[in-house]
């Protein structure tokens, strides 16, 4: 009976210590995994829109939220996040509630977690000063990396005609209804067949990617700068009558002193339309807050611009007359029944009926 009792407690000392080595041996590593990657607070994530000007960025896609790696480089020292800039005081995004970061100081790298999709611009810090400015796309998609300062929410259009490229075909995305094109050629007809079929001029939506002064069509150029973008520009013109507004849903078409030019020359070639383009990057991602296990359906889609929306209605030029058309240079013929003096006193009428035929 005192060897049974002895060999219990033994058994039970053995389970005490294998017990608090386990929860010593979990909390060690609770511990450390904590101090690998250290959290942000709010106001270390807070940045503005002056630290992200005018610039080309590097684009990356994160498909749904969760949790964003750092691209490689030197040791990072900070991180910055920019979110959308909604308007609506509800909508608006919270750092610390709607994403969070930390920095891991012994390995130098960084991770965001988001738990709202969106369009973000992230400054990313690293020592030496080698800092890298990106944009990332949360639970949707951009079509074009120049963008300037925060991504500003827009109203969308909802056209019941619209044009998509097929390379940035999202279905869950895009518009509905909307017509798949592979290039310029595809497009042009199909905004023919969609004008006959409404009887006259049409308001055009197109949605695809965009550099300033021009549209790419799953990657076929529209501009006044190359030959092939010049030559699609002339086929896109011969559209004039059958568009009654057009606007260009593509990241920058409209930047700069070329994105003017641009919308201008179009607006013009097609009768003095108006004429919609952005100047910054556009995305576009769905709505739905975490935790939501539950929830499968996306019945929020919103739209915003790193930069703003500009319409452009050009005068229609008068086309000039060709020279060999216009009346020859003068001086002319005195018109008939007006009488030429002499120098010796004798008036005769002129009797020519061409008063545009020159002196001889």
């Amino acid at each position: 009976m005192k060897k049974s009792l002895k060999t219990n407690r033994k058994l039970n000392r053995s389970i005490g210590l294998l017990f608090f080595f386990l929860v010593l041996f979990f909390n060690l590593k609770s511990i450390s995994s904590f101090g690998q990657c250290v959290n942000l607070t709010p106001v270390q994530m807070s940045t503005n829109d002056a630290e992200f000007p005018d610039g080309e960025r590097d684009i990356y896609n994160l498909p749904d939220t969760g949790v964003f790696t750092l691209p490689p480089g030197a040791a990072v020292t900070g991180i910055k996040i920019l979110p959308p800039t909604m308007g609506v005081p509800a909508e608006e995004y919270v750092p610390g509630i709607n994403y969070e970061a930390c920095i891991d100081a012994g390995a130098g790298s960084g991770s965001i977690y988001f738990k709202r999709g969106g369009i973000f611009a992230i400054r990313i810090e690293r020592i030496g000063g080698a800092n890298d400015t990106i944009i990332l796309s949360v639970d949707g998609i951009t079509f074009e990396d120049f963008a300037r300062g925060s991504a500003k929410k827009f109203p969308c259009p909802t056209p019941p005609v619209s044009f998509t490229g097929t390379d940035v075909v999202f279905p869950t995305l895009n518009f509905a209804g909307t017509t798949y094109v592979s290039g310029v050629n595809n497009l042009i007809a199909a905004i023919k067949a969609k004008a006959a079929a409404a009887g006259g001029p049409i308001d055009v939506v197109i949605n695809d990617h965009g550099k300033p002064g021009q549209l790419l069509i799953n990657g076929q150029p529209i501009n006044l700068t190359t030959p092939t973008g010049i030559a699609n520009f002339k086929k896109f013109c011969a559209l004039k009558g059958k568009i009654k507004s057009l606007t260009l849903i593509s990241c920058s078409t409209a930047h700069g002193a070329a994105g003017v030019e641009f919308m201008k020359k179009l607006s013009e070639c097609l009768g003095g339309i108006p004429v919609t383009a952005f100047t910054g990057t556009v995305g576009v991602w769905h709505e739905r807050y975490k935790p939501h296990p539950n929830k499968t359906s996306r019945d929020t889609t919103y739209w915003a611009v790193m930069g703003k929306d500009t319409t452009i209605t050009s005068p229609v030029q008068e086309v000039q007359k060709p020279n060999n058309l216009l009346p020859p240079q003068g001086p002319y013929k005195s018109p008939h029944n007006v009488p030429t003096q002499f120098p010796n006193n004798i008036a005769i009428r002129n009797i020519s009926h061409d008063n545009f035929s020159p002196v001889a």
